[in-house]
C-alpha cells in the first residue's frame, strides 16, 4: 500500500538564477539527493528498519504501507533577455528525486515479511520510475516574462503544473498497482508487476541532477 506524504508549496522551493545578461553565481549547488536521514531516504533498497511510523487507522487491513514522495527541492535556471522586455528562464538543473517518508511508513507488527516488503518496494520503484520520466519534461520547460524576476516565476510555475501532472499520473499508476495485485495478496500478479516495473526502470536510464 502507498500514499503520498504532503508536498511543500511552491514558495519553498529554491530558486537560483544562474546568469541573468552573463552573470554568474558563486554559491555551491546544494546537494541533489539529499542524504539518507532519520526522516528521509531517497531511491534505494528499503528495509523495515526504515518503517518508522505509528500503525493508524489509515493501514486498513493491509501489512504495511510506505509514503513516498516525488521531491522537488532546487531549480538551477538561467535567464537571458532575448528582446526588448522579452525575458526567458530556462532550468539548468533540477532537483528532482523519489524520496521514502520513514515517519509516514509503518508495517503492522508480525505482518513484516520479506514477501510484503518486496510489495511496498516496488511503490517506491514506482515513484523513482516516474521521477526519471518527469526530469527530462522539467528541464525542456521554459519560462518567460517581461523581466527577469516575471520570467523566473513563469518557469517556476510551469514546473510545479509539470510535477503536480507527474504525481497525478503516479498515484493512478500505485492505484492501478494495489488494484491488481489485491495490495500484494495475488502471487501471480505481483510477480508480473515485479518483471514489469524491473523493465520499465531498465528502460528509462537514472539521471544526475
Amino acid at each position: 500500500m502507498s500514499w503520498f506524504v504532503p508536498a511543500r508549496g511552491p514558495g519553498l522551493v529554491l530558486l537560483t538564477v544562474l546568469a541573468v545578461a552573463g552573470a554568474v553565481p558563486v554559491a555551491a549547488a546544494p546537494r541533489c539527493p539529499p542524504r539518507d536521514n532519520d526522516a528521509l531516504t531517497p531511491w534505494r533498497q528499503v528495509t523495515w528498519k526504515d518503517f518508522r511510523g505509528k500503525v493508524g487507522s489509515r493501514l486498513g487491513p493491509e501489512a504495511a504501507h510506505i509514503a513516498t514522495d516525488l521531491k522537488l527541492d532546487d531549480i538551477e535556471a538561467e535567464v537571458t533577455q532575448e528582446g526588448e522586455d522579452a525575458w526567458v528562464a530556462r532550468p539548468q538543473r533540477i532537483c528532482l528525486y523519489a524520496a521514502m517518508n520513514k515517519l509516514h511508513s509503518a508495517a503492522r507488527p508480525g505482518s513484516d515479511t520479506d514477501y510484503a516488503l518486496r510489495h511496498e518496494q516496488l511503490h517506491f520503484d514506482l515513484t523513482e520510475l516516474t521521477a526519471r520520466r518527469l526530469h527530462p519534461e522539467l528541464m525542456g520547460l521554459e519560462g518567460r516574462g517581461d523581466n527577469a524576476q516575471r520570467a523566473e516565476a513563469d518557469l517556476r510555475r510551469r514546473v510545479y503544473e509539470a510535477r503536480a501532472a507527474g504525481l497525478k499520473a503516479l498515484e493512478a499508476l500505485q492505484q492501478e498497482y494495489d488494484g491488481s495485485t489485491a495490495h500484494g495478496t495475488t502471487w501471480l500478479q505481483q510477480k508480473a508487476w515485479q518483471r514489469k516495473i524491473r523493465r520499465w526502470l531498465d528502460e528509462t536510464p537514472a539521471y544526475t541532477p
